[in-house]
């Protein structure tokens, strides 16, 4: 870990076991926050931080009083830190842990795959409905009497000056196509960001009896 000055200039570098212990530092500037930017009580010898809800002694890889919130946690181990695992996982307050590993295994499982979203987005690049876009907006006049969205087998056609684009574009087929392909990327869209916090929420543990940083 590094601290820099305004001018990104290197001050102090440290290092740390992954309990947190110093294993060396180069200070020039004194300052109180070491190990995962926590407030250091004692950095030498015993390396005791303050973690908001209660202490942590990185000599010993354990905070030095139980869980304030005992066994809701659901960890009988009320003065464990990370659950043994400061690589992987993480605790902004004291009480509640993030395990990197098993959220990001979890997200690469329940995600799409990520041909079938190239796929689709493009589809959507191809032929899908879009909004239209300021300049495009400018060029037609009065905003009131302009439709916001437009095909992208329109601009296709009038980047290559072939009109039977934009005319299969405003039949029926051609409509029906644009807003599948558009929809399909949408669903995707809120599919993932709905994997990515089930697997969050899944990853996090609260309870301090396994937290860390």
């Amino acid at each position: 870990m590094a601290l820099t000055d305004a001018s990104a200039n290197v001050v102090n570098k440290y290092a740390y076991t992954p309990f947190g212990k110093i294993a060396g530092q180069q200070e020039s500037i004194s300052q109180p926050f070491k190990f995962v930017g926590k407030y250091g009580v004692m950095t030498e010898p015993n390396g005791l931080y303050y973690m908001k809800a209660r202490y942590y002694d990185s000599s010993i890889g354990r905070f030095i009083s139980e869980d304030p919130k005992s066994f809701d946690g659901g960890d009988v181990n009320l003065m464990a830190y990370t659950g043994g695992n400061p690589v992987m996982s993480i605790d902004p307050d004291g009480l509640a842990s993030f395990n990197f590993n098993q959220f990001a295994n979890e997200v690469e499982k329940n995600r799409f795959d990520l041909s079938a979203t190239l796929g689709t987005l493009g589809a959507t690049l191809g032929v899908g409905t879009m909004p239209k876009s300021a300049g495009e907006l400018r060029m037609l006049g009065p905003k009131e009497n302009i439709n916001p969205i437009t095909s992208q087998l329109s601009r296709w056609s009038g980047r290559f000056g072939e009109r039977a684009l934009r005319e299969f574009g405003r039949t029926a087929a051609g409509v029906a196509l644009s807003g599948a392909a558009t929809a399909a990327t949408v669903f995707e869209g809120f599919y993932d960001w709905g994997v990515i916090g089930r697997a969050a929420i899944s990853a996090t543990t609260f309870g301090g009896s396994s937290c860390g940083r």
